[in-house]
């Protein structure tokens, strides 16, 4: 019981972390920290909607819209799935005003 609470508390810090070098976007380093969090499987939806940010802030659309696609097409009600459905739709709105 003990391991898996520290394990908990272990996975907590380093969301924070990545979450405060996103802020400051110091994208590169985050990215390294939301792609370890998605791998053990944990707070995965954060993780993905954060590195689907990470890869638009850095110019690569294609990437960032694929990420969202798949967390806003996943099934799940959440929080993270309905962020990304609405970046989703306002990505597609800056597209028809841009053309």
């Amino acid at each position: 019981m003990d391991l898996a609470k520290n394990m908990q508390g272990y996975e907590s810090e380093l969301l924070l972390r990545a979450e405060a070098l996103y802020a400051v976007e110091r994208y590169e380093e985050a990215q390294l920290v939301f792609e370890a969090l998605a791998r053990e499987g944990v707070f995965m939806s954060q993780a993905g909607f954060r590195l689907a940010g990470i890869h638009l802030a850095q110019g690569r659309t294609r990437q960032g819209r694929l990420l969202l696609r798949e967390l806003s097409e996943n099934g799940e009600a959440g929080r993270w799935a309905i962020l990304a459905r609405e970046l989703l739709a306002d990505l597609r709105l800056g597209a028809l005003e841009e053309s």
